[in-house]
């Protein structure tokens, strides 16, 4: 559990330009996200701020950027939050 938690935060470092661009409300329309765990791009699902893995073999559910947060949802039913803000996990 340990590694896939430096993983998601490895993500978010190599992203947060891109991240904090989309919390300032600019460039969402062309935001380029690549899924965390198989590399593919992400797609975005309505104007919630909800990315998603279109991968069928992939464990991700979806990423959800909300209110200077990060959340992964993966499965088996795993949610890791991260605060953007100050760079720490919230809860698993």
């Amino acid at each position: 559990m340990g590694a896939a938690l430096s993983m998601f935060e490895d993500w978010i470092e190599k992203n947060m330009a891109k991240i904090s661009l989309y919390f300032r409300g600019k460039g969402a329309n062309n935001l380029k996200l690549k899924c965390p765990l198989c590399g593919k791009p992400l797609h975005r699902r309505g104007f919630v701020g909800k990315f998603e893995c279109k991968n069928p073999k992939c464990k991700l559910i979806c990423v959800e950027l909300k209110s200077g947060e990060v959340k992964f949802h993966v499965e088996p039913v795993i949610n890791v939050k991260y605060d953007v803000n100050h760079f720490l996990r919230i809860e698993i």
